[in-house]
């Protein structure tokens, strides 16, 4: 799900265990914020491989990219979780 506001678009993804999930696309933005609301761990990384290459990401904990323009994917290691965060343009 994404939403627009000024100069943020924001998402938000149930993120499952079996395969990651693609969370943001590629392309031109200032950064982007991506937080771990789930109750587990979850995976997130550049690459559609991140299942045992993604970094570790804590649960309610937040990442921030202010320097790529790749996409995000994320997966959950063993239980589904949620993602959610947003692009500022």
């Amino acid at each position: 799900i994404m939403t627009t506001s000024q100069n943020r678009a924001h998402f938000k993804f149930v993120v499952p265990s079996a395969y990651p999930v693609l969370i943001v696309g590629a392309g031109p933005r200032h950064t982007l914020f991506i937080v771990n609301e789930g109750a587990d761990a979850t995976r997130i990384g550049p690459s559609g491989s991140i299942a045992t290459e993604g970094m570790y990401m804590a649960t309610k904990t937040t990442f921030e990219d202010g320097y790529s323009t790749d996409e995000w994917w994320a997966i959950a290691p063993s239980a589904s979780g949620s993602v959610s965060g947003y692009i500022v343009y």
